[in-house]
């Protein structure tokens, strides 16, 4: 589309035809195969043209409502901070602006909107070009205009020939650091020897057998994607490929599962209530439960929410067990409709937990655990655990039946030495949504509610410094 706006740009400027024809048919073929190509591959109507801007074949689109659009504090925002790195130069290269029109209502009529948080994103590459262009055009009327001044501006500017350079170098610094991802890469990058998480994350992986294929969860699908065949979790749970193009594959043969309680969460905030998925989520756990039961899967490790599942290793029954009532079974603790009748916190370097629950009466809702290590009155932990790794959510659990559940903390490897207070609630998961970390990795911002009073699972040492 930039390459086609040159040949606009050239027939404002009175260019040869040459000029104009050519940048049209190629950037015009280009966006053409760009569109029709991704249909080969089986998405069809549900590629993201159809999904993102359907909603301006919904009715009669009102002006008002674009013009509301187009003056809205996301919109404003975003075409200040796109211009901030140039130091607002393209606004002087009027004609080559236009260059990024197209880019630019491409992001504009999208349904999600627009916001500087786009901009924060692979899709700002989109206008690079124009812009670029624009500001390089701006630069040399600036110029041109400040060598023979005939407004205020360009006479304050040529009596001050230092200003512009400056102005440039501190909006583009300014820039870099605020809407690029410099200074928040550069902190993971220091902060990731002493990461306690990421090496368990590697740990986890170096499991792995070379070659073999991998089912995984959001954070360990970019290491893993040098592997012949790796397939996303997330998919997996919901059934179908995305834009619901038809179903997804199941794994092969042999398949090992990597799986992380913090991504299932997120999968949780991501599809819970989404029109589209919803229903599709709700029945995922079953859905994997029948695959990993066909499988034949079995518990290679399981610890602190990191689950490495493949053809070695326990029964999945380590996870959990379902038995039949036991009426005469008093709870010690109760959570709305589910009651906790025994906790055994066993011996290790962990916490690790055997729970028994019982569901009075069938729920939608989920509950997950939130161990808190605290001391001095701080919370120094906090970990919140989907029920079974998120594989059998109290959600499918049925009523009157006794669910053995496996868990195993380790805060231990996060916190400093000293003596903690042990805290266990059930909590569920109120709102959550996705936000840009400083290094432009995701990170899911969820608010909890805690169900019941919590439990005292008394003290845990740290004797150790975890790290060096």
């Amino acid at each position: 589309l930039v390459v086609a706006m040159v040949g606009v740009v050239a027939l404002l400027a009175r260019r040869p035809w040459r000029w104009v024809w050519g940048p049209l048919l190629v950037g015009l073929a280009a966006t053409g195969l760009g569109i029709w190509l991704p249909r080969l591959w089986g998405i069809g109507d549900r590629y993201q043209y159809g999904v993102y801007y359907a909603w301006l074949g919904q009715g009669v689109v009102s002006p008002l409502g674009h013009l509301a659009r187009l003056v809205s504090w996301g919109n404003l925002g975003f075409l200040a901070a796109a211009l901030l790195p140039y130091a607002a130069l393209p606004l002087a290269g009027t004609a080559a602006l236009l260059l990024t029109l197209p880019a630019y209502a491409q992001l504009f009529l999208g349904a999600p909107g627009i916001s500087p948080l786009v901009l924060q994103l692979q899709y700002s590459a989109l206008l690079l070009p124009g812009l670029t262009v624009a500001a390089v055009v701006g630069l040399g009327r600036v110029l041109r205009a400040t060598a023979t001044p005939k407004t205020t501006i360009t006479r304050f500017l040529a009596r001050n020939p230092g200003l512009l350079p400056l102005v440039t170098v501190v909006a583009l610094g300014y820039s870099a650091l605020t809407l690029g991802p410099l200074l928040g890469a550069l902190g993971s990058a220091l902060a990731a020897p002493k990461d306690a998480n990421l090496r368990a994350d590697r740990a986890l992986l170096a499991r792995i057998p070379a070659g073999a294929s991998v089912v995984a969860s959001y954070r360990y699908l970019t290491p893993l994607s040098a592997r012949p065949r790796v397939q996303a979790l997330n998919y997996a749970l919901l059934g179908s490929r995305q834009f619901n193009a038809g179903p997804y594959p199941p794994p092969p043969a042999g398949a090992v599962w990597a799986l992380n309680d913090a991504d299932l969460l997120t999968v949780e905030a991501q599809y819970r209530d989404h029109p589209l998925y919803g229903r599709a989520y709700a029945l995922g756990a079953t859905r994997l439960r029948r695959r990993l039961r066909a499988a034949n899967a079995r518990v290679a490790f399981a610890e602190d929410g990191r689950l490495l599942l493949g053809p070695v290793g326990e029964p999945l029954d380590a996870l959990w067990q379902v038995f039949a009532d036991t009426p005469a079974a008093r709870p010690t603790a109760a959570f709305g409709e589910l009651e906790l009748l025994g906790l055994v916190r066993g011996a290790g370097p962990g916490v690790p937990l055997k729970l028994h629950w019982r569901l009075q009466r069938a729920t939608a809702q989920r509950f997950h655990l939130r161990l808190t290590a605290w001391r001095n009155g701080v919370a120094a932990y906090q970990r919140v655990w989907p029920m079974a790794y998120g594989l059998y959510p109290t959600a499918d659990w049925q009523p009157r039946t006794v669910v053995v559940t496996q868990a195993n903390f380790n805060p231990g490897a996060q916190l400093p030495p000293g003596v903690y207070a042990l805290a266990l609630e059930v909590v569920i998961m109120r709102t959550g949504h996705l936000e840009l970390a400083a290094d432009r990795s995701t990170q899911l911002v969820a608010e909890y509610a805690p169900v019941g009073s919590p439990l005292d699972l008394g003290e845990f040492t740290v004797a150790t410094t975890p790290h060096r």
